[in-house]
């Protein structure tokens, strides 16, 4: 996967981490974070 495509995960899971601690971990009704980690580790492989 190419690097910009890695910057922009990076920052979705910043963002969405930034959001678990504003709001709890569910706080937009379904677990983004876990899905944007998963998402970011198979971009890393």
């Amino acid at each position: 996967m190419n690097e910009a495509a890695q910057r922009v995960v990076a920052k979705l899971v910043e963002r969405a981490k930034e959001g678990d601690r504003r709001y709890g971990p569910r706080w937009d009704g379904w677990d983004s974070t876990r899905m944007l980690v998963e998402l970011q580790e198979e971009l890393m492989d």
